[in-house]
């Protein structure tokens, strides 16, 4: 009788290590990710003119990271995935996380598109990431309690001088122009 309830114990230990030890993977995979907030600047981008359908990108993050790089085309685009969680693990927040992915620039012409320069650039890396990322855990083994199946992107025109707040609520990107360069080349969008 009693290796009954020592084998029972030891089982619910097993199963309460194994529980733990899911919690803290998944703590792991959300930790490289931002939550959404309603109406938070995610980063602001600004463009200075060099060519032609050429601009230096200068995309500013709210803890002041920075990242440059020249776009060729017509318009920005970024673009960023989101994690919702499902079920009881919504206890650990209603707002869905996000990260954001790509910068890449875009022509107004297919004909530009096709023949024109690309620049797309990856936002996401993570070089001391060692395992999948839990976006790509739950694209591919269907997680119950995760949807990953939704990303979001913004894209507007680009313009010397131009100044964007690209803004996250719940139900994606959005951006919103911050100087007058910027809101001409919106008026101006064809």
């Amino acid at each position: 009788m009693g290796r009954i309830f020592t084998a029972i114990r030891v089982t619910l230990w097993l199963g309460v290590l194994t529980m733990a030890g899911g919690a803290g993977l998944f703590y792991y995979q959300l930790d490289g990710m931002l939550q959404a907030r309603d109406n938070g600047i995610v980063a602001t981008i600004s463009f200075e003119k060099l060519d032609r359908q050429t601009f230096q990108a200068t995309l500013l993050y709210p803890d002041e990271r920075v990242f440059k790089a020249p776009l060729h085309g017509d318009f920005w685009m970024v673009d960023a995935r989101f994690i919702s969680l499902k079920g009881p693990l919504r206890l650990f927040g209603t707002a869905p996380f996000y990260e954001i992915e790509r910068l890449s620039g875009r022509y107004g012409s297919v004909s530009d598109e096709k023949a024109g320069i690309r620049s797309v650039y990856d936002l996401s890396f993570d070089e001391e990431r060692v395992m999948p990322d839990l976006w790509s855990l739950s694209r591919e083994y269907d997680l119950p309690w995760v949807d990953a199946k939704y990303g979001a992107a913004v894209y507007m025109p680009m313009s010397h001088g131009a100044r964007y707040a690209i803004v996250l609520g719940t139900d994606g990107l959005k951006a919103r122009p911050l100087t007058a360069p910027a809101f001409d080349a919106v008026q101006n969008w064809k």
